[in-house]
Parts: structure tokens; sequence; C-alpha cells
């Protein structure tokens, strides 16, 4: 994620605020088997033009114990039905009385050790600030959906173990009006949708307004970097690839005149900063696709979604810029890109290793920027020295850690809330600083071969700093 200073006030909808304490997280965490298997998610959203959208999600999940204290969490503003292992909990109250302020306690008398299923169907509203599933009207009256889920806000869009270290697959169906785009994760399975039983998901009457599509089962990633939006958006495919990693940039049909003509210089850096990271980490790119969407009212700079990264749209030049710009836009690119494996693959287990994730994407973006700096100059793209823009950079770091907020790089994270703060200049850019300083001391080759091994032995999982230290 790359962090933008940015205010928005919450929707009155958004009435469950409990942060989720990391005392809570570690006690949910060990009612799960201790299996790479041991939870897994089917989802389907009906997402529909207006202020409202419904969905159901069953998550099968292998349980090593069961207790009272067992919950789910959810934001949303309708919980319409709960099934626990194919038993219907009956409600007249919306399961009100199942739900303490976000988190639903899962009747644990219905629950068993071992395989279990649970349902839950529910409806929601759009969210306007950002977090959750956010939604957009044009000056055209194209409407624009895209989710942000970091730190905290899956569970505003469906019920989810929303926590790092509760990894997952997850299968996603959409309906959606006949001519919207929808982007996930990864690349739509057509055979699964030619599959699909129609009744199930839609009305006789919805049936010829509405398009149903079923998305390759994402890898087993965290709830934070699931990916869903949908809309008007306009597509421009890459014409050419890297290793058949497909490539497609989306944005809003009002900025394609000035996309356009960005266009190839957005796929080259994508493609240049893949070639690097491959060489240099000996790990190969972890995901089908790298999709990019420029996302408008967007809260950071950007958001690294496995196959689908968010942009914001500001990125998208209505008019000549200056060198350093272009250059800031291409560090943006290599960070996201970089956070593919550092984050996506290999992923911290709490958010008081977030600095792990930011520190590392914002040194060794700057560290890509160098080494393919002069393929980029050769190509006609206007760039100014990275390391000039990574020194500029340091400047908020320097201003940050003499204020009375400051914190330590790798500090205690109490709870979510305590996450949602820590996205500044100390995590980013004084971490960034103490990487260098690591890569220093080791040398070039031996860093990158250790980040290799750390890869390859942690992919899919969730690590602490003892972790990355072992592997240095």
């Amino acid at each position: 994620k790359i962090s933008k200073k940015k205010s928005y006030i919450s929707t009155s909808s958004m009435l469950r605020k409990a942060p989720l304490a990391l005392e809570k997280a570690i006690a949910r965490f060990n009612h799960f088997a201790e299996n790479q298997d041991n939870l897994k998610y089917d989802l389907f959203l009906k997402l529909m033009k207006g202020d409202t959208y419904e969905g159901k999600v069953t998550a099968t999940m292998d349980l090593q114990k069961v207790s009272p204290e067992f919950f789910i969490d959810y934001c949303g503003t309708e919980v319409l039905q709960i099934k626990v292992n194919g038993k219907d909990i009956p409600s007249d109250d919306k399961y009100e009385k199942l739900r303490n302020d976000r988190f639903i306690q899962i009747p644990h008398d219905n629950l068993q050790v071992g395989k279990n299923e649970l349902f839950i169907h529910f409806r929601n509203n759009y969210a306007s600030n950002g977090q959750g599933l956010h939604s957009f009207t044009d000056t055209d009256g194209s409407q624009y959906i895209y989710s942000e889920l970091e730190p905290y806000y899956c569970n505003f869009i469906f019920p989810t173990f929303d926590q790092p270290d509760l990894k997952a697959p997850l299968s996603l169906t959409t309906a959606t009006p006949n001519e919207w785009q929808v982007i996930a994760n990864n690349p739509i399975d057509q055979t699964a949708t030619n599959n699909l039983k129609v009744d199930d998901y839609l009305s006789a009457e919805e049936q010829a307004t509405y398009k149903l599509r079923s998305f390759e089962p994402t890898p087993r990633i965290s709830t934070y970097l699931y990916a869903v939006v949908a809309g008007n958006y306009k597509e421009i495919v890459s014409k050419e690839s890297h290793n058949n990693i497909a490539m497609s940039l989306y944005a809003r049909e009002s900025l394609m005149k000035f996309l356009e003509p960005q266009a190839e210089e957005i796929f080259l850096i994508h493609r240049e900063s893949i070639k690097f990271y491959e060489e240099f980490f000996g790990v190969p790119y972890p995901f089908k696709k790298c999709d990019s969407v420029f996302a408008v009212e967007y809260n950071m700079g950007a958001m690294e979604n496995p196959g689908c990264i968010l942009y914001n749209d500001i990125y998208v030049w209505k008019n000549k810029v200056p060198k350093h710009m272009n250059t800031s836009r291409s560090n943006t690119i290599c960070h996201e890109v970089s956070h593919q494996w550092f984050g996506n693959l290999v992923t911290m287990k709490w958010w008081n290793d977030l600095w792990l994730n930011e520190s590392f994407a914002e040194f060794i973006s700057h560290y890509c920027q160098h080494h393919i700096y002069k393929s980029l100059i050769e190509k006609g793209v206007s760039h100014i020295n990275p390391w000039a823009n990574n020194h500029a950079r340091k400047d908020r770091a320097y201003e940050e850690d003499q204020q009375f907020t400051t914190h330590p790089i790798a500090g205690e994270v109490n709870d979510t809330d305590e996450a949602k703060a820590i996205f500044d200049g100390i995590t980013y850019n004084k971490g960034a600083a103490t990487l260098r300083q690591l890569m220093a001391l080791m040398g070039d080759q031996a860093f990158g071969t250790a980040l290799g091994s750390y890869f390859k032995k942690y992919g899919w999982s969730n690590t602490t700093l003892n972790d990355f230290i072992g592997a240095l």
C-alpha cells in the first residue's frame, strides 16, 4: 500500500466500530486446525446499480476445538440467514442477539471438531468513505465499484475471519448488470461460469439483465488482499507480456482519453519490475495476472491486491508533468509489484510486522528502479535518478520522527485501530532506510539470495520478524 494523507467522514451505516484485539485474534486462530487447508470461502456477490448489494458466503473450516468464544467478523448492515453445518439458526431480530458490535458469535453447539460449514446470507450498502466496497457515480451516470480492505475492511463487505494469519482461498461468483466489467484477483473461470445453474442465483426477471461470472479460486492469501472491482470500466490490454503474465489497465470511461497515451509506459514499468524481482529473488511471479485499476475517490496512493492492483486515478496524468512525478508513479508501480512476493506470497502474522511489508516495499522499489532506470530511459520514459527521489521521501520520516507521535519501527500493535495508525513515515521511510543499511552490511547478492530462500520456505504462509531475520 502507498499511503496518502486524505480524510473522509465515515458514513452513518458504519456503526459497528469495535477493533479486533490481538488477544481475540490469537484465541480465534487457535480454534483452527494446524494445516494449510483449514479454511476456504465460497462467495457470491450480487452487485446492483444504486446503493445496495447482497451476497452469500460459505466458510468451510477445519477446527481443532469449539467454544462459545468462536466468532466471525461482519460490519455490514443486515444478516438475513445463518446456517451451521446445514442447520438453520432461526432469528426474529436479524441475529442482533448474536452480534456483539461487529462480531457474530457462532452457536458452538452446532460446531464440531473437524470439518464445518458456516453459511451466511447478508445485505449491505456500498461505502462512500473508501472502506470496504466503495461506489462512485460519474457525471455521465456510470457507476464504478471497487474494494479497499487493508487493514480491517474485508468484514465491511462480507462475513469473514478478518485477520492476516487466517489465510484462505476465495472462490468468487458475481452477478452484475450485463454491461458491467468485473475484475478480481484471478481470471474468469469460463468452464465454471458455463456450468452455473442460473436459477440458483437469479430470478427469471433478473436473468435478462444480469450476467453471472465465476472466477478461478485465489491461492491461499489473507483477507485484506481479496479484490473485487465492478462497473462501467473500460479496458486496455497489453500487447506484450512477460512469461505469459496477462496485463490489462482499467479506468473510468471519462479517463480513457488520458490513459491511452500513457498505457504502454505503465505496462513497460510493470513488466520490467517483474523481470527484475524474478531475477533478484530467484522466485517466479506468484500470480496468474497483473491487472491495474485506476480508482476514483481512492483514499490511498495504491494497493497491492494480487492480480488486481489498485492505483489512485490521480496517477493518470491529464497534462504534461515534470520528471519527478513520472519517477514517483514509476516508484509506486515498483512498490506494488514488490508486494506480490513480500506481503502477498509471504504475509506478516499480525500488524506489528506491517513495517516489514511496507519498509521492504519502500526500499526495494527504489533499488528496483535503480536497476531498470537505464532501460526505461532508453525506451523513452522520463525519469530522474530514483535515489534522489528516495532521499526526498526520507524527509517524511525525519519530520515524523521528531513528533511526540513517533514510535518504534517494530512495536506493539494491540488491535486493528492501532494498525490503521501506523501507515506513516516511520513504518515506510525510516524502516526503508534501516533495510537499506542491512543490505549494505550483507551485500546485495547475499541479501537477494536470502530473500529467495525466505519466499521459498514460507510461501503462502505467515511470518514474524524472527523468521525474516533467520532467513537473512
